[in-house]
């Protein structure tokens, strides 16, 4: 099979409708300028993005599909307004949205342009084909608007599955979210997949847009847990105004080939930001994440911390740049990924990487790669714990430094149920030598 030819997808492009036709319009013109990435490209150097690009990907816009019973009941009860999109189309039936209060939504196929600024700003689509491939086909996605008052006490939480179909299929979820100054808000972005073990590959091509202004405060955790059929790609882009906090988690848990970039943009003193990730590989699955924080201005701060663990003859990658620019001074920066190898056959590629034009800052960096801690296990072991209990306690503990950052202690806990589950599926291995 040879690369999808982006003008495949003109007449596509032309046969949706939805908001934001200028958006989409810049985003095809990018689209055929760039062409989808391949592994020639640097920042796609560790993970091919072949069997994405050589699938011709029929769109999700025929007549939407039947919720699974119970699908509503399954999804986790946080309190708040919960927005379900289904293969890519706002579900009105299965989302609770409240309609007052500090946090407003919208589907984006319905708004208005003046009611999201600066969309695709951030997103950029030049020379990014998978961002410019989102950009023109998104047709529907979640806009959320916090406003200044008081906290909300439940995450907003957004859902966007999606169901096998006949041919493989390409979604395109899309998300904007704009933190007005001194506001606080959360936000769980959820991706999954419904229906047995699927036959079809499908495709999640996904962008989210997050604007945080001066003095807000906001937590944004993006979860990942569709099935082994399932390519993902997502794109998220922040902005962080003067005296502003963002706390960002990614948990890549599914999927064959999953993609996440992570870029924040420190655009004003006084400006922070704390990304978390966690990604679980088994099977052959790969797991790439690429970050960079942009330091533009002085006295910010950032902290990032991705933890993996792969088994079988899975693959992760962590890529992680911190960019500190020549005005930016009084910054302080620290990054590290540390990396757990279950099987013989897995295999963990990491570059965390400081970029440093400014002379008075304070800047870290690390990685480390492993197995499990064998004076640990022995310890475990010595007072009764059986082999396998021991190795699932050690991996636990090592996973969950990651979902404890999340301050929401209902949607920590369903979080450690999430990741448990994904963990016990990583046992079945032999033991790394």
């Amino acid at each position: 099979m040879t690369q999808a030819n982006p003008t495949d997808y003109r007449e596509a492009f032309a046969a949706r409708s939805g908001g934001l036709a200028a958006a989409r319009a810049q985003g095809l013109e990018a689209f055929e300028a760039s062409g989808f990435p391949t592994r020639a490209l640097e920042a796609w150097r560790y993970t091919n993005p072949a069997p994405i690009t050589q699938v011709g990907w029929k769109l999700s816009d025929d007549a939407p599909a039947a919720l699974p019973d119970r699908f509503v009941e399954n999804l986790p009860d946080l309190g708040g307004s919960r927005a379900v999109f289904l293969n890519g189309e706002f579900h009105e039936a299965a989302s609770r949205i409240a309609t007052s209060g500090p946090v407003g939504f919208s589907a984006l196929g319905a708004s208005d342009p003046a009611s999201v600024p600066r969309y695709g700003a951030l997103a950029e689509s030049k020379q990014k084909g998978f961002t410019a491939f989102n950009t023109a086909l998104s047709t529907d996605g979640a806009a959320i608007h916090i406003r200044a008052g008081d906290d909300p006490a439940e995450p907003v939480h957004i859902v966007f599955a999606t169901t096998e179909r006949e041919n493989h299929t390409a979604t395109f979820p899309r998300v904007w979210i704009h933190a007005e100054s001194q506001a606080r808000g959360q936000v769980l972005i959820d991706h999954l997949s419904l229906g047995g073990r699927a036959t079809q590959k499908r495709f999640t091509c996904s962008v989210a847009e997050i604007f945080v202004g001066e003095g807000a405060s906001l937590d944004v955790t993006v979860v990942q847990r569709e099935d082994d059929a399932t390519f993902h790609v997502a794109h998220h882009a922040a902005e962080l105004e003067r005296d502003s906090r963002l706390r960002f988690q990614t948990l890549a848990l599914g999927g064959a080939i999953v993609r996440n970039d992570l870029e924040t943009l420190l655009s004003a003193p006084g400006a922070e930001c704390e990304l978390d990730g966690l990604f679980l590989g088994r099977g052959d699955q790969r797991v790439d994440n690429h970050t960079l924080v942009d330091h533009a201005t002085p006295r910010c701060e950032s902290r990032e911390r991705y933890k993996g663990i792969v088994a079988d003859a899975a693959r992760g990658v962590f890529r992680g740049r911190v960019l500190v620019r020549p005005d930016a001074q009084h910054t302080n920066a620290t990054q590290h990924n540390s990396n757990l190898i279950l099987t013989a056959g897995a295999e963990i590629d990491t570059k965390p990487q400081l970029e440093i034009y400014a002379d008075d800052v304070s800047c870290s960096h690390g990685s480390s790669i492993g197995k499990l801690d064998e004076e640990a296990l022995f310890f475990l072991r010595a007072r009764g714990l059986a082999p396998d209990f021991a190795r699932r306690l050690l991996m636990s503990g090592f996973a969950n430094e990651i979902t404890q950052t999340i301050r929401h202690e209902g949607l920590r806990a369903w979080l450690d149920g999430v990741v448990a589950e994904r963990l016990d599926a990583l046992m079945g291995g032999d033991e790394a030598p």
